[in-house]
């Protein structure tokens, strides 16, 4: 999901378009569009609000996806969806970068 503003004109009167044709489409994009600012902003505070709404919805694969970061909670906040864990850690007053999250040995 891109930021609306690096969207043309073009593709930003096609979403409008779909949106209001379709409401399964408007609720999926607003998801969609919630969910990558929560990531890309790190703003874990409101994930929970994004799940419950996610799988409150009628989105099958939105709610299979949220019901899987439900599970996977507790390590999504011990990793890198909170702006303040580096801060807090090492007193930096800017964000860390993401960390490098490596995949469990078999």
């Amino acid at each position: 999901v891109q930021h609306p503003e690096r969207l043309t004109a073009e593709q930003q009167t096609l979403i409008v378009g779909l949106c209001e044709a379709d409401e399964a489409i408007a609720t999926a994009h607003a998801l969609a569009r919630d969910f990558a600012t929560i990531a890309r902003e790190r703003q874990g505070e409101r994930l929970d609000t994004w799940i419950a709404d996610a799988i409150a919805g009628d989105i099958s694969d939105l709610r299979r996806f949220a019901l899987g970061l439900l599970a996977d909670k507790a390590a999504i906040r011990a990793g890198r969806w909170s702006s303040t864990r580096h801060e807090r850690r090492s007193g930096a007053t800017e964000p860390c970068r993401p960390c490098r999250v490596r995949a469990p040995r078999r």
